[in-house]
């Protein structure tokens, strides 16, 4: 464990702050459930798990499931297992890995729902800024480039030319839809 403290510092009780727990911060919590409450190795994990979902949870975040993120400090705790049981050599590699994970402590732990992750990466090419006076009124090349990432991302195989440039006669007003009153006599 002393390899673990060198790298996440002391053991903490809880997360500080608003902001969402880093990798270094969840190894510290495990290590305050493990070493200082001295709770089993089954259940130091969960309990941490809960904390970092508790935290997840208070920013409005929507996370994935218990297993999932359980599995995912296993992996992070078998990454640490293999750093100890090679900390005591001298050679580099030891060294480089002690400094990847300690690197890679410093980036956040996420549970964020797979879902929710995949659509906001589709979607992130649909956000525009406007700066139009009338923001009713969609511009043309605008609806061109929607119609475009709409082609494209339904087909696969298509390309830009699959797409028309040019404007139905609905869409320049020439034709309007007109709905005939009802007929009264019909229902008699």
């Amino acid at each position: 464990m002393n390899t673990l403290i060198s790298i996440t510092g002391d053991p903490i009780e809880d997360f500080d702050g608003r902001k969402l727990p880093s990798i270094k911060e969840v190894m510290s919590v495990f290590l305050y459930q493990k070493m200082v409450l001295k709770l089993d190795y089954k259940q130091s994990p969960r309990n941490t798990i809960d904390k970092v979902n508790e935290k997840w949870c208070q920013a409005g975040i929507p996370t994935c499931g218990k297993k999932y993120a359980s599995n995912k400090f296993e992996k992070l705790l078998d990454k640490y297992k293999k750093i100890r049981k090679y900390s005591q050599r001298k050679q580099s590699n030891a060294k480089k890995s002690q400094a990847a994970f300690s690197q890679r402590s410093k980036s956040r732990f996420g549970l964020i729902d797979n879902i929710i992750q995949s659509n906001s990466e589709e979607n992130s090419e649909d956000a525009m800024v406007g700066d139009s006076i009338d923001a009713n009124e969609p511009d043309a090349s605008i609806m061109l480039a929607t119609q475009t990432l709409a082609v494209l991302q339904s087909d696969p195989s298509a390309t830009s030319s699959h797409i028309s440039t040019e404007r139905s006669d609905f869409e320049n007003g020439k034709y309007t839809v007109s709905v005939a009153p009802p007929n009264d006599d019909a229902f008699l």
